[in-house]
């Protein structure tokens, strides 16, 4: 440890004035196994979604190379900016200034104001002394004649450290003296050196015996002169006079930065070189207006779908791929392969030489070339793209952007799992385990049964028109108008949302018809009048949702129990455990879940909602806290609906042996299911079986937002993994839903 603190100045850690945000940052060591390094525990931390500690984070990574330790930094930075925590970023990025250039900091790791680090007063640190050894060597005559003649040479930046006005001086001796000083040298042509070379030392010894009478006498004139004028100055003129002569003398320092100067001595010469600085073209390609300064920042927020926001996340890399095949059966000729996209890239080169591949894409690039079933290289690189997996790398995706029009460019920013022009489509994957063959498209333009040992045939699948009815279980009416209304969200009904979705410009892939579903209030605020008037086949569910439970008062409580008492109400919910907050909070968490409970009644579905922490996929710790509450708490016949089911196998089986009367909700989410998910979703008894869309969250459609009317699409999603017809799944989810909630 001695060794790597032994830059104390360098590295003050400062302590946190927020000591609450302190104490959730997770530890290294919870990350970390034996014989592995600490970059190993950091990529499982970041695909974890955990914030480590800063201080701890950047101790353990100083024995790391520098590209590992870059990595380490922005694989923890996405998640703090995900988190949008203010001092882990505003920690770390001080940190990193002690080891890598404030630029280099400013560009990868920017703060969330968008403040830039200061430069060092000294020379910048990203510039150092071998920068201008490689500079090209400026030629003077005077080398010819002596060769051994020593050449001072320096950068510009020095320059800026010295006033770029001159003293002013009345003695005639004193501008003499300061001309002498910046005096110019002129390079001349070979041929005239010899001649020049003479008549320049004799006119110079000239000048010095004319000069050496006076030098001494001027040089204390002007050294009193000066004292006068800057005590003059410092009575008279305040600091905001000041600061305008510091500002109003900027552009000359521009100015003298620009020029090349070249000055002499008697045994030195001394050349100052400009310094330079890459000038990034910031302009977006794509000719949208944009003054954004940061390029990337702006491509990916308005021109790439939203599974491109986070970086080296792998559950978003299949539907990646899936926008990438959309991209390009835009942008090229049909039949084009990946490989003829990188074939163009390459050819073509509209990426410059200057940027590459941040080494945290490895992850992404790695799991694409799984997916595509193309060879896995030693290294990524740009320059040239030597896989087909480069081209989801973000500027790869802006040069084929290039190529499309304005319509196709808008449509790719909302590029959702389901082609408007078709049904559903369904991937590689999925297919494989359905009954139907490979590289088939499942089409639902009808609603044709699917004979199924599992399918049951009801009075009225269908309404006049053809389409199927549904039940939307769980939806949230008062986010989705947030949401579609920001600027009036109040007032709007279930029928608005529906409207929206079947006559706006994404319509759902299956139109269905919605015959009912429940409305879900689980934010103590925007609980509804108790006399709240609600037409139409809907339903309502009140409860608090676990990431709410602070606002939970003894008056939201008395509210509740009011509104429990509204025939339109049907259900105690969502209630349940959420643990991605805090883990100090979570027991008082739970003492409100179990207060709620208490609240039930056997005939009164519970609407159930369980998250584990980050990291934690299936819930299954959570799960069986909440089991252990509920059985201390409530009935064995309670009628329980387990919301946005995700679990295991085993999990249905826990639930159906304590709580025989429950039920699991399945929502869009099924299309980032593993195979262990996928199972659990089979064991799900189908008279157990319920559909929602949980809008306004997962989004199925072109538009960032689901509704009560994208039912039908989740069916299709979720038919492929039961082997069971989507109108079969949507006829048999009625059923149950009917049977939970009433008719």
């Amino acid at each position: 440890m001695s060794g790597q603190d032994s830059s104390p100045e360098k590295r003050s850690w400062k302590k946190p004035t927020n000591t609450r945000q302190r104490t959730s940052f997770a530890s290294l060591d919870r990350f970390r196994q034996p014989g592995q390094s600490a970059l190993d525990a950091v990529r499982r931390a970041s695909e974890e979604k955990c914030l480590l500690d800063p201080k701890e984070l950047y101790i353990s990574l100083l024995k790391a190379t520098p590209e590992e330790r870059k990595e380490a930094l922005l694989l923890q930075y996405e998640v703090a900016k995900e988190k949008k925590s203010h001092f882990w970023i505003q920690e770390m990025r001080k940190n990193a200034a002690c080891d890598f250039p404030v630029d280099w900091v400013d560009d990868n790791m920017p703060a969330l104001n968008g403040q830039r680090m200061r430069q060092h007063r000294t020379k910048s640190s990203s510039r150092s002394a071998s920068s201008l050894d490689n500079l090209e060597q400026p030629h003077d005559f005077r080398l010819d004649s002596n060769p051994n003649l020593p050449v001072h040479r320096s950068d510009a930046a020095d320059l800026l450290q010295e006033d770029p006005k001159p003293k002013k001086s009345s003695m005639k001796s004193s501008s003499s003296s300061q001309s002498k000083e910046k005096k110019k040298v002129t390079l001349v042509e070979p041929e005239q050196r010899s001649k020049e070379v003479e008549s320049r030392r004799q006119h110079r010894r000239t000048q010095e015996q004319k000069s050496s009478t006076s030098k001494q006498r001027s040089s204390r004139e002007e050294s009193r002169h000066t004292h006068t004028q800057e005590r003059k100055r410092d009575t008279s003129t305040s600091k905001h006079k000041r600061d305008t002569e510091q500002r109003s003398r900027s552009p000359r320092r521009r100015s003298s930065e620009r020029r090349r100067s070249v000055s002499e001595s008697e045994d030195t010469l001394t050349v100052s070189i400009p310094s330079s600085k890459v000038q990034k073209d910031l302009t977006c390609p794509l000719e949208c207006g944009s003054h954004d300064k940061k390029l990337r920042r702006h491509v990916v927020e308005h021109h790439l779908p939203i599974m491109f926001k986070r970086i080296n996340v792998n559950l978003d890399v299949p539907a990646q791929v899936e926008a990438l095949k959309w991209l390009l059966s835009k942008a090229f000729e049909a039949g084009t392969t990946l490989q003829g996209a990188v074939d163009w890239i390459n050819t073509s080169r509209p990426i410059s030489p200057d940027y590459g591949l941040n080494p945290i894409h490895h992850g992404m690039c790695t799991t694409a070339c799984r997916i595509l079933g193309v060879d896995l290289p030693e290294v990524f690189t740009l320059h040239p793209i030597n896989s087909p997996a480069v081209l989801l790398f973000w500027r790869c995706l802006l040069a084929i952007l290039t190529r499309c029009n304005s319509q196709d460019i808008r449509d790719f920013r909302w590029f959702g799992f389901s082609e408007p022009i078709m049904a559903v489509e369904v991937v590689q994957e999925a297919l494989s385990e359905s009954e139907s063959e490979p590289g088939d498209l499942i089409v639902v333009d009808e609603c044709d049964n699917v004979d199924s040992d599992h399918s049951e045939h009801y009075d009225e699948p269908l309404t006049s028109s053809g389409l199927p009815n549904v039940f939307d279980s769980h939806f949230h009416l008062d986010r989705t108008s947030k949401v579609i209304w920001p600027d009036n969200p109040n007032g709007h009904t279930v029928e608005e949302l529906i409207s929206v979705s079947k006559h706006g410009s994404s319509r759902p892939s299956v139109p269905v018809n919605v015959v009912g579903g429940v409305v879900v209030y689980s934010e103590p605020q925007n609980y509804p009048a108790a006399d709240f008037q609600l037409d139409g086949p809907w339903k309502v569910a009140a409860g608090v949702h676990p990431k709410h439970y602070q606002k939970f008062s003894t008056a939201k409580r008395l509210a509740l129990n009011g509104l429990l008492e509204h025939p339109k109400v049907a259900a105690l919910g969502e209630i349940g455990l959420d643990r991605t907050i805090p883990p100090g909070e979570w027991r008082a968490q739970e003492l409100v879940f179990e207060n709620v409970l208490r609240m039930s009644k056997p005939e009164l579905p519970l609407v159930l909602h369980l998250r584990g922490p980050s990291g934690d996929t299936y819930g299954s710790d959570v799960t069986g806290r909440c089991q252990a509450i509920m059985r201390r708490v409530c009935r064995r016949e309670q009628k329980i609906h387990v919301h946005c089911f995700t679990g295991l196998s085993q999990v249905v089986n826990d639930w159906l042996s304590d709580f025989p009367n429950t039920f699991f909700g399945v929502t869009a989410a099924v299309r980032r299911f593993d195979e262990e998910q996928k199972s659990g979703l089979r064991a799900i008894p189908r008279n157990r079986l319920l559909l929602e869309t949980d809008a306004p969250y997962f989004p199925v459609g072109n538009v960032p937002y689901s509704t009560p009317a994208y039912l039908g699409d989740t069916a299709a999603f979720v038919a492929v993994y039961l082997n069971i017809g989507p109108c079969d799944l949507m006829q048999l989810t009625l059923r149950n839903a009917m049977t939970l909630y009433g008719s």
